[in-house]
Parts: C-alpha cells; sequence; structure tokens
C-alpha cells in the first residue's frame, strides 16, 4: 500500500494540480483498488469505498475485509451494513444480504437504501410478495427515487400484478427525468 501526504493544497506539501500526490513513491494508480488503497484507515467512508471497489471486481472477500473495520468504526450509522448488503446480494448471497439488510434498517429506520435492497433480496429468493412490503416501506422515505419503483414494477410482474407493474413502472420512468 502507498501512503499518501495528507498536507493540505494551501500548505503546497503533497498536492500537485489540484489532487494529493504520493510523496517518497512513485506508486501511480493503474487500477480503482490501487487508489482506493491510499484511502485513510480512520475513515468509515472510505474504507466503505474501499469494499465497494472490491465489490465491483467481484472480490467478495476483500470487499468483506473492508466493510467490517468500516462497520466496527461507525456501528450506529447504516451505510456500510447496507452497501456490505448489497455486495452480499450481488454475489448471490441474498440471505446475507437480508441480515445485513436489517441491521441496517435498525440503525437508520428512516434510510431508504436498505429497504430497497431488502426488497430486491426477497425477489431474488422468490418472495415478491413479501418484497413489495419492502418496496412500499422505502416508498415513504423515497417516494421518487427511479429504483424504488422500478423494481417494485418488477415485483408486481412476477406476481402477475401487471396492470399494477406498468403503474409502478410509468412512474419510474416519470422519476427518471
Amino acid at each position: 500500500m502507498t501512503d499518501i501526504s495528507a498536507s493540505s493544497p494551501a500548505s503546497g506539501g503533497g498536492w500537485q494540480e489540484g489532487r494529493p500526490v504520493a510523496e517518497e513513491t512513485e506508486h501511480k494508480a493503474q487500477h480503482p483498488s490501487d487508489a482506493a488503497d491510499v484511502t485513510p484507515m480512520d475513515c468509515d467512508t472510505c474504507m466503505i469505498a474501499r469494499g465497494e471497489v472490491a465489490a465491483m471486481a467481484r472480490q467478495w472477500d476483500r470487499a468483506a475485509f473492508w466493510f467490517a473495520p468500516a462497520e466496527k468504526h461507525a456501528p450506529s450509522l447504516p451505510f456500510a451494513d447496507t452497501r456490505w448488503g448489497a455486495m452480499l446480494l450481488a454475489k448471490g448471497d441474498a440471505d446475507g444480504a437480508i441480515a445485513k439488510l436489517a441491521a441496517a434498517h435498525r440503525k437508520g429506520p428512516h434510510f431508504a437504501d436498505p429497504l430497497e435492497l431488502w426488497g430486491e433480496a426477497l425477489i431474488a429468493r422468490n418472495r415478491s410478495d413479501l418484497a413489495l412490503a419492502k418496496f412500499a416501506q422505502a416508498a415513504r422515505f423515497a417516494p421518487d427515487w427511479s429504483r424504488l419503483h422500478r423494481q417494485w414494477g418488477s415485483a408486481l410482474t412476477y406476481l402477475g400484478r401487471k396492470d399494477e407493474a406498468a403503474g409502478e413502472l410509468a412512474l419510474a420512468k416519470e422519476k427518471e427525468r
């Protein structure tokens, strides 16, 4: 891992053209994970970013490695659990995702993201009927979120409720504008 200077642009140290640069090394980021590897270790948002980069590369163990300290660093915030749940869902572990998303919902009961992702995990478990309740809960906090309405429409489609599905999908399209 490369260490970058934490000095500010105003001091002139460690910055070039408005960007931090590595001091005492010739490290150049060739891959997004290289850039993530130089983020501070005492920053939960940075550790979440490291986990997300690893998840995008389908490096599931590495992603979990970074989400765990982020969760411990900010135990009352829902963000690490939410992103960890999203990673588990992408990995195909719907049950694990639901566990993380339930924890995120307990920590942030008015945060729509874990509810929407929980609904997606329920669809993955062939429980579109239960997903509808999660999407309805999420809509109370993010009524204009197009992705939510798109997933809600998908769940309704799986249940054969075509007219309601068309309404949600039209609403999703309207919200995208």
